[in-house]
């Protein structure tokens, strides 16, 4: 018998305690031998209840790449618009046709094919789309960048990921670049592309090789890379292509960062399916989020939750004339937020709430969001095809319902690892502890699954935050700190103002530092001072 408090727990909740406590007594008195950290407390029936949410089994075309889906749609419709940018149309067929050329130039002047990588730090144009496909297509994987990051930060990339290749458009970076590694100018690559027109078509890329590689951030200081197989690839972009748009003509919005794995979606979905990609570049005053809204063509979006608090903020008019469909991932979606959207756009509006780590292939989770939902945030939900979830304790056994457990993710999507970080890579990617031959990757983040089956995110369980949907490990911001001669020791924390969220950075100095030294300073000169960075 238990008493509890009827107001603030369901009678599914205490009996589930019970059961949990019925299951310790008796394992005790079967096994008393046995280490309490070793009792499970799920009996049979709830065990094959968790394996029932997880029957994820759907098959996909595993022996195909993004390109050759692509060609596909090329060759069956070579004069539909594949892309726009402004007034500039490219068709499937004039794409086919320049990536073609481009990677011919790049496995015959660039030595560019199978095993290789190619950093793009270029902005998203219908140019960069083409130097996207024309790298798959030599067999090669590609690296991107923003083209906000410091030179540093390129240069540790390049440096990490032992590249051969750099295409950009930035020269100031070109210039101090690692001398083992090219750099390729975009317009010349194009122009000199022309010389390997109509050229036979090809495609060296296959399942099992490296699609692209993502850098994120590192605790030590040092970023990441994720290396994402085409068929990860593939079973993340088969689903989305039959979840989103079950079979309706679609038009998806390239706004975000191409070193932004949520941006994958968006790039790829588009050209497989034959549907149109509309591209937004960076220009200075305004806001992409913003244009592709005001904008009224994009039918599908992708975007995180801060882009949602733009458009709830801003002041654009006739956000109801089309319908639309969100993809919400890169944090924790509030259902407050979600349903002030949707009385902005339009009742026709669709949110999806999709959550996924880098490693496991942009996402293995997803939730339609409904209005009538209750709670803080709106659930990440179920488990997408081939993916499985598991929700364990720190000795590595399943929590029941309701209860808080770490998240292990499993299945077709994951990473093949970090890049030339085999310590990292064995670290967080292990093997199931029940189930022989299963690889899981341990992800940090803190779920629950909910009486209805939805599993609902809780948080962080180390010091990564998430700002703008970007990964953030303090470690790496505060050994940037330390790398300051005056500075003896920092830490960083991240804050939040106004629902955006900033880090703030705290260090100690024996000496006084000019303001200059490290940027937006706060407080006296002195032994203390505060060193505060905002992320907008």
């Amino acid at each position: 018998r238990m008493d509890y408090n009827s107001e603030r727990y369901s009678e599914g909740l205490i009996g589930s305690v019970l059961s949990c406590l019925e299951r310790i007594i008796e394992v005790i008195a079967d096994k008393s031998e046995n280490r309490i950290r070793d009792i499970s407390l799920l009996n049979e029936a709830e065990l094959t209840l968790q394996e029932a949410y997880n029957n994820t089994h759907t098959s996909f075309p595993d022996t195909s790449t993004v390109v050759e889906l692509f060609e596909r749609c090329a060759l069956a419709q070579p004069e539909a618009i594949a892309l726009l940018e402004g007034e500039t149309q490219v068709s499937y067929g004039e794409l086919q046709a320049q990536s073609d050329a481009i990677a011919h130039l790049l496995v015959h002047v660039y030595g560019i094919g199978a095993g290789k990588a190619v950093g793009v730090l270029l902005e998203r144009s219908t140019a960069t789309v083409a130097i996207l496909l024309g790298i798959l297509k030599t067999g090669a994987a590609y690296i991107p960048m923003d083209i906000a990051y410091p030179p540093a930060r390129v240069s540790a990339i390049v440096e990490d990921a032992a590249m051969t290749l750099l295409i950009t458009e930035t020269k100031d970076i070109a210039m101090g670049m690692n001398e083992s590694c090219r750099s390729a100018d975009a317009t010349s690559l194009i122009a000199s592309s022309a010389t390997y027109q109509n050229q036979p078509s090809l495609n060296a890329a296959t399942p099992d090789g490296l699609a692209y590689i993502i850098y994120t951030s590192g605790s030590t200081g040092k970023p990441k890379g994720v290396m994402v197989e085409h068929r990860s690839l593939m079973n993340y972009l088969w689903w989305a292509l039959q979840y989103y748009l079950q079979g309706e003509p679609s038009v998806f919005a390239l706004h975000t960062s191409l070193a932004f794995d949520l941006t994958v979606t968006s790039l790829f979905v588009p050209l497989i399916s034959g549907n149109r990609m509309v591209i937004y570049r960076e220009v200075e005053g305004e806001l992409p989020v913003e244009r592709v809204f005001s904008d009224n063509i994009a039918t599908v979006i992708k975007l995180t939750p801060s882009h949602l608090k733009i458009i709830r903020e801003s002041e654009l008019q006739g956000l109801q004339s089309i319908p639309r469909k969100l993809i919400i991932g890169g944090e924790q979606l509030e259902q407050e937020l979600a349903n002030a959207i949707v009385e902005k756009l339009g009742t026709a509006t669709i949110i999806y709430n999709e959550y996924g780590p880098t490693e496991a292939t942009v996402g293995c989770m997803i939730y339609r969001h409904r209005r009538e939902d209750f709670g803080y945030a709106v659930p990440v939900g179920r488990p997408v095809w081939n993916n499985r979830l598991y929700m364990l304790d720190r000795y590595m056994n399943e929590v029941p319902d309701g209860v808080a457990g770490e998240l292990y993710i499993g299945g077709d999507s994951l990473a093949r690892g970090y890049y030339q970080n085999e310590g990292l890579t064995a670290e967080r990617f292990i093997g199931h502890p029940r189930k022989e031959g299963e690889r899981i990757y341990k992800t940090g983040d803190l779920v629950r699954r909910m009486a209805t089956g939805e599993i609902e995110y809780l948080g962080r369980i180390d010091e990564q935050v998430k700002i703008r949907g970007f990964r953030i490990e303090l470690g790496e911001i505060e050994y940037q700190l330390n790398s300051y001669a005056d500075i003896q020791e920092s830490v960083v924390i991240a804050r939040e103002e106004g629902g955006l969220k900033y880090l703030t950075g705290y260090y100690v100095s024996p000496v006084n530092i000019e303001p200059a030294t490290l940027g937006n300073h706060a407080g006296p000169s002195g032994r203390r001072h505060k060193y505060k960075e905002k992320f907008f």
